[in-house]
């Protein structure tokens, strides 16, 4: 039998052992929590209010995000709508880590996660950091460099700092910079993999945190974008304004109606009824929203199970959008090689705002109301018991 001071030197082991393993695994847990944040990357429609977001920070973190915030105002000229768009990309990359390196192998490292020969090329941050005679891991390196690739090479995500909605600012700087356009798959707007916040929340915390009440910084990139957003706010994600779930109807371009095919009975064979109207202003050609509602579907239509060939299916992108007044508006047919979409999921979008880029001979537009947009193609070819609607009844009562 054990002595009784072997007892008591047994229990108090135990008793020392048991909180340095709480603290341990606490530790442990710790780490992964924040690892995960940094590899994950999705987007949610926010408020803007981030005591409703539940968004992971750190004190090294928030001190980073305020220079992040400062340099692309003052040095790259961004809106604060922009800047919180680019940020909420990054926070999703690298947690604003610069040392950061992705652990699935493939070499991404950084602000935001550069690699390949953007990481080690003869013009990658590494290069840049060796002329300069700075750190390669430092973040002020890492936003030069960034200032550098805006200026060569990468001139057209400039546009995404200047924009004046958050989602919309982080959706193009996502596709523009970080180079995502055909990776849908690890875009992860609203929510990523494990459920955490995405890009989007990510952003509306910056600029609760940073951008709302920001009015005196560098204002000379807070241009108008009309073209894009058809108004101001969080235009390009969330917009408050009732009209922009549903309201009026419009034309798919500026400048004239385009109408190349009717609704309804046509002369043409092995397509003798037609589900839709077509429209065609020409290649490259801004195709805008005929009616306001929300994004419900966005890209490759194999998603769902729909062809996406042409000119026999529905085309490379489609984009979907439903209105409070029970509409759905199904644009297809416009993108032959790949996607030009300007919006994503959960995205309200007004009339005339610009959705996409025509690629095509022409777009489809097909309107219903009765069934989703994915039963009712299979009604293209059944004039006596299909759910499609006349765009053409729409617009022109709206918008003559």
């Amino acid at each position: 039998m054990l002595s009784r001071r072997a007892k008591k030197i047994g229990l108090w082991t135990i008793g020392l052992l048991v909180p340095l393993f709480v603290l341990f695994f606490g530790a442990m847990m710790l780490a992964l929590l924040f690892a995960g944040g940094a590899a994950s990357e999705s987007g949610s429609c926010g408020s803007g209010n981030a005591s409703n977001v539940d968004v992971t920070t750190s004190a090294d973190m928030n001190k980073r995000a305020k220079s992040i915030y400062g340099y692309l105002r003052s040095e790259l000229h961004a809106t604060p709508q922009g800047a919180a768009g680019a940020m909420g990309v990054w926070q999703f990359e690298s947690s604003f880590n610069p040392k950061i390196g992705n652990t699935a192998g493939s070499g991404a490292t950084g602000l935001a996660q550069w690699m390949g020969n953007r990481l080690t090329g003869a013009n990658g941050l590494k290069a840049f950091a060796s002329r300069k005679g700075e750190k390669w891991d430092s973040l002020q390196t890492q936003l030069d460099f960034t200032k550098y690739e805006l200026n060569h090479g990468y001139q057209g995500a400039k546009a995404a700092l200047r924009k004046s909605g958050v989602h919309k600012a982080a959706y193009d700087w996502l596709m523009d910079y970080e180079g995502m356009r055909n990776n849908p798959e690890q875009w992860y707007l609203e929510k990523g993999p494990s459920g955490q916040p995405g890009r989007y929340p990510d952003g509306d915390h910056w600029y609760a945190k940073f951008g709302a009440n920001d009015t005196g910084a560098d204002n000379s990139g807070d241009v108008s974008d009309p073209d894009d957003s058809g108004g101001s706010g969080n235009t390009g994600g969330c917009g408050s304004d009732a009209s922009a779930a549903g309201g009026d109807w419009g034309w798919p371009y500026k400048g004239g109606k385009f109408v190349t095919s009717g609704f309804g009975p046509r002369d043409l064979a092995g397509s003798p009824w037609h589900d839709g109207v077509d429209f065609d202003a020409g290649h490259g050609a801004k195709i805008r929203a005929v009616h306001g509602g929300k994004v419900i579907f966005v890209g490759d239509p194999m998603k769902k199970g729909i062809t996406d060939s042409y000119p026999y299916g529905l085309g490379k992108d489609v984009i979907v959008t439903k209105a409070d007044d029970g509409y759905e508006v199904i644009y297809q047919e416009f993108a032959m090689s790949g996607p030009t979409h300007k919006v994503a999921v959960n995205d309200t979008v007004k009339t005339g705002q610009v959705i996409a880029t025509q690629q095509t001979g022409h777009l489809h537009l097909g309107v219903t109301n009765k069934k989703s947009w994915v039963t009712a193609q299979s009604d293209w070819q059944n004039p006596s018991g299909h759910s499609w609607l006349d765009p053409l009844k729409f617009i022109e009562k709206k918008a003559s």
